[in-house]
């Protein structure tokens, strides 16, 4: 059998390539999602405003993932490749907002236990992420293993010196290939004119290849 060193000199280095894409794709044990997996989740402003949401996986590679999220008739695709974000899901009415859904499978992840520089809000400084262990979470789809990631920073108030704590975590789940439950957390400030952030969002079924 021909090893990858006696392959000519182009070939080895696309094979080198392709195999440390697979690995860094890889690294935190959580396999890529294939074509038609597909997640659906319940949204809640917990205040007034819900909704149910559908996910499913229309292009894989080792280092973008492409997917299309769903509520009746709208529709909105994205592609998401390596490290943390957030995610605005244009839905409808529907302000859903995720964050870097596949992070288990496109890292980083392995080794790394802090990560900074993580944008979640336009108008603030950048966050700071770091992993707060593994957890079992139950949620309506089941319960999973999950490994916790908590982002935090501050958001700036608007016509105001200060700014208030904001808190992002989001539980991710190998066996799901996916997040299961999020959650954006801010207190309410100046008697109400500044709202408490409340967000959260949870799985509600699945279907991974």
């Amino acid at each position: 059998m021909m090893s990858i060193r006696s392959l000519p000199g182009v070939l080895w280095c696309i094979a080198l390539f392709l195999m440390s894409a697979h690995a860094a794709a890889q690294g935190s044990g959580t396999a890529l999602p294939k074509v038609g997996d597909s997640w659906t989740y319940r949204f809640s402003d917990g205040y007034n405003k819900s909704g149910t949401y559908s996910v499913r996986i229309s292009a894989v590679s080792a280092e973008e993932i492409t997917d299309e999220a769903s509520l009746g008739k709208a529709r909105h695709a994205a592609a998401f490749g390596p490290g943390l974000e957030l995610a605005a899901r244009s839905l409808g009415v529907l302000p859903v907002r995720e964050i870097s859904p596949y992070f288990l499978s496109l890292g980083p992840f392995e080794g790394r236990s802090e990560w900074k520089d993580v944008t979640i809000l336009s108008d603030a400084r950048p966050f700071t992420a770091r992993l707060a262990g593994t957890e079992t979470v139950q949620v309506p789809a089941g319960s999973f293993e999950t490994r916790k990631i908590v982002i935090y920073g501050g958001q700036p108030l608007v016509g105001e010196s200060a700014e208030r704590p904001y808190t992002v975590t989001v539980w991710y789940a190998p066996a799901v290939k996916r997040f299961v439950k999020l959650t954006f957390a801010a207190h309410v400030v100046a008697g109400g004119y500044f709202p408490a952030d409340r967000d959260s969002v949870e799985l509600m079924e699945f279907k991974v290849q």
